[in-house]
C-alpha cells in the first residue's frame, strides 16, 4: 500500500506533530509515502471565492504530481478533502478540464481526470481494515472515552462524501472500538469546529467551538480526536480563550486521529508531540498507562 500524500498547510506549519505522528503510524503500519513536496495549498475555500480558476488550477497541478506516480492521495485534513473533491467534480467536465490543463501545460504538467484523493480516516477502515489494523493494537485504550470530530467537510456534501452518512457517522466510532476506547457520541461531531469565521467574527467561533467541547465533556468524553488539523488547531490552541469567554473551565485534550492510533501502536509521547499541545494531555497519558 503506498499513497501519495498531501500533509496540508496546518500539520507542516501550526501543528506539526499531526504529519509527525501520521508518518510514524504508516511506518508502523508498513504503509508506504511519498510526499508531494511541491503541491501547493488546497485553497481551503477562500482562494476560490476570489480566483476559481487560479485555485482549480492549482488542485489540477496537486493532482496531476499524483497521477504521474500512479498513486490515490492521502490527505490528514477534512477540510483538504473536501475542497479537492470539489476540484475533481468540476474537472470531470471536458470543457473544464481542457481549459485548466492549457494553463498546466505552460509548465508541462497535465491532468488526465482520474485521480482518487483519500482521507485518513477512510484509509485506516476501509483500505487497510480495521480487522488488520486491530492485531497492530499494542495497548488497547481501555481508558480513553473519545468524543468524534470529524470536520464540516469529511461529511458533506453527501453527494460527494459518500463514506459516511452525514446525519449519523460511524467510521470515527467504530475506529475508536478497534483501538480499545469506548466512543462517546455527540451531536457536536457533525457540527462545524467554528474555525472558518474566526477571522471574521471570532466570538461567534469561540462559541461554536465551546459548544462542542461542552457537549463532549458533559456527557463524559475525557478527549476529543479530530479528523482535521484545523479543527484540531481551534480546539486545543485557542481553548483557554474559549473558557474566559464562557466562564467554565473545560480542560478537555485534543488529539488527531493520527496520534489516537499511534498511542494504540505504543508509540511515544514526545514522538506523538503530545507534549506539544496547549491543553495538557498528561491526565489522559496517565489513563492509558493504568
Amino acid at each position: 500500500m503506498k499513497y501519495a500524500y498531501f500533509p496540508g498547510c496546518v500539520a507542516k506549519g501550526a501543528c506539526k506533530e499531526l504529519d509527525n505522528s501520521l508518518r510514524l503510524i504508516m511506518k508502523k503500519l508498513g504503509i508506504g509515502l511519498t510526499e508531494l513536496d511541491a503541491a501547493s495549498c488546497c485553497g481551503a475555500g477562500i482562494i476560490g471565492e476570489v480566483k476559481p480558476k487560479l485555485n482549480l488550477a492549482l488542485n489540477a497541478r496537486t493532482f496531476a504530481q499524483a497521477e504521474k506516480l500512479g498513486m490515490d492521495i492521502l490527505t490528514i485534513c477534512s477540510t483538504c478533502q473536501g475542497v479537492f473533491e470539489e476540484a475533481k467534480k468540476e474537472l470531470k467536465n471536458p470543457k473544464k478540464l481542457s481549459e485548466i490543463n492549457k494553463e498546466l501545460n505552460k509548465i508541462n504538467s497535465n491532468y488526465s481526470g482520474d485521480v482518487n484523493i483519500k482521507h485518513l480516516l477512510w484509509i485506516l477502515v476501509k483500505d487497510y481494515g480495521l480487522d488488520k489494523l486491530a492485531k497492530q493494537v499494542k495497548k488497547p485504550l481501555r481508558q480513553i472515552k473519545p468524543a468524534a470530530m470529524y470536520g464540516c467537510h469529511l461529511l458533506r456534501p453527501s453527494s460527494l462524501m459518500k463514506f459516511d452518512d452525514p446525519e449519523n457517522p460511524t467510521s470515527m466510532e467504530r475506529l475508536f472500538k478497534t483501538l480499545g476506547a469506548k466512543p462517546i457520541l455527540t451531536e457536536g461531531r457533525k457540527r462545524c469546529c467554528g474555525f472558518p469565521i474566526i477571522m471574521t467574527n471570532k466570538e461567534a467561533s469561540l462559541r461554536l467551538a465551546g459548544k462542542v467541547l461542552l457537549e463532549a465533556k458533559e456527557k463524559g468524553a475525557n478527549c476529543i480526536v479530530t479528523a482535521c488539523p484545523l479543527c484540531h488547531m481551534n480546539f486545543d490552541s485557542i481553548q483557554p480563550e474559549i473558557e474566559k469567554l464562557l466562564g467554565k473551565e473545560i480542560n478537555l485534550p485534543i488529539l488527531h486521529l493520527s496520534q489516537l492510533v499511534g498511542l494504540a501502536l505504543d508509540l511515544k509521547i514526545e514522538e506523538l508531540g503530545l507534549d506539544k499541545h496547549v491543553v495538557s494531555t498528561e491526565k489522559l497519558i496517565h489513563l492509558i498507562n493504568i
